[in-house]
């Protein structure tokens, strides 16, 4: 079921839709519309077999944006995926946790009437064990200053895909994330995805000592408006894995003439990921003047196109085609 634009009637029409259903008979909600939490309560008390709830924004009147326990207790066995909107009014999000055995992949998100909204750590005694997320996705939010608790909030042996999107202060989780994935034998982390043009020299140490603190990763994507680059080094640390790469800082001329090519890597560092990336199959970094088509070892490479040019791309593309014939 999908709810589109929101109004007073919109919430009627909606309990009205309620009251024709057949119980149990819907497996995916999906709103784009403030709804009121308790005409979405009563949604999910009629509707157990939900496996996917989307409900970006809730409450129109703001006073909270979670139902009560009479609505989500025993009713949200098989939620998988969820995704809902943070906002200043929305501070018990948490209560969806204590209820969702089942879940498995995690949507926060900024609301709608707010920008940037400060996402609030729950704490370990508010569920009533780590969360067992594969997926994590975390878009436009103010990200906590203390990020420690993570590793008590959720169950990272199993987080497979972390997204971070648009977010203000991304540094000290990923620092609670090296330090948590540091003392682990195992992780089942494979995907990776940071975009943000907000982030610093300091961000991206921080996001190197991540990379370092494990491996594993098939995916890795980073995109940022910085001229500062992401250490070579880090990401060799996943050369046995990593299929998908794209590491394509997204400047605009103007900051690329302000910088130089600060974000742009060398032939040398470029050499050396193709030589310890043994299993790439797409390659996105600051390259436009490469034709890879013309050169027969690297058919196989998707270059994603970028918004401005390269003045090392014949070096680079030297340097790639001195590579693969090492390898030959």
């Amino acid at each position: 079921m999908y709810i589109g634009d929101a109004n007073i009637r919109t919430n009627k029409r909606l309990l009205q839709l309620i009251c024709v259903l057949h119980k149990d008979c819907l497996t995916k909600f999906t709103s784009s519309a403030m709804v009121e939490r308790a005409t979405l309560g009563l949604l999910i008390r009629s509707q157990t077999a939900l496996t996917e709830i989307t409900v970006p924004d809730m409450d129109a009147n703001g006073s909270g944006a979670t139902p009560g326990t009479a609505y989500l207790q025993g009713n949200l066995q098989k939620l998988q995926r969820l995704h809902i909107g943070v906002s200043s009014s929305n501070i018990t999000y948490e209560h969806w946790f204590r209820y969702t055995p089942a879940l498995r992949s995690l949507t926060l998100s900024q609301s709608k009437s707010e920008s940037y909204a400060e996402l609030r750590l729950w704490k370990p005694s508010d569920v009533p064990a780590p969360l067992l997320l594969k997926r994590l996705t975390l878009k436009k939010l103010s990200l906590p200053l203390n990020s420690s608790p993570l590793g008590r909030l959720l169950d990272l042996r199993v987080l497979k895909h972390l997204k971070i999107s648009d977010c203000l202060d991304i540094g000290p989780i990923l620092f609670a994330l090296a330090r948590n994935f540091s003392k682990m034998e195992n992780t089942a982390l494979t995907q990776l995805s940071i975009t943000s043009d907000r982030m610093d020299e300091v961000w991206f140490k921080e996001l190197g000592v991540l990379l370092s603190s494990f491996k594993g990763l098939e995916t890795l994507f980073v995109s940022s408006m910085s001229p500062v680059r992401l250490n070579v080094g880090a990401i060799r640390f996943h050369g046995k894995t990593l299929r998908d790469l794209h590491v394509d800082m997204l400047n605009d001329d103007e900051l690329q003439r302000e910088n130089g090519d600060m974000h742009l890597y060398t032939a040398d560092e470029l050499k050396c990921l193709v030589d310890d990336c043994v299993h790439l199959e797409h390659l996105g970094i600051a390259l436009v003047e490469i034709e890879f088509l013309t050169n027969e070892p690297y058919k196989e490479f998707k270059l994603y196109p970028t918004p401005y040019r390269s003045y090392v791309g014949t070096a680079l593309a030297t340097a790639l085609v001195s590579a693969s014939r090492e390898s030959i």
